[in-house]
């Protein structure tokens, strides 16, 4: 956001890259028991590493980022 030079790679917990904006590109949801209101908990595990995102090396430091996540459940 402030360094342009900086994005992030996510990835599914086995380090498989997750591609935005590609349908095919997804991890699975862990889904939780079932409560007495028929609600149920669901997590996900994600993996974020920074990278060079115009080839130059980043300056050290502090970064931060705003990820949308879209979730699709059937």
């Amino acid at each position: 956001m402030g360094n342009p030079d900086i994005g992030v790679l996510v990835m599914d917990p086995n380090g498989n890259v997750l591609k935005p904006n590609d349908t095919n590109s997804s991890v699975n949801l862990n889904l939780g028991p079932i409560d007495s209101q028929q609600h149920r908990d669901a997590t996900i595990k994600l993996k974020a590493a920074p990278i060079s995102t115009t080839g130059n090396a980043p300056a050290a430091g502090q970064y931060s980022g705003v990820a949308t996540i879209f979730l699709d459940m059937d």
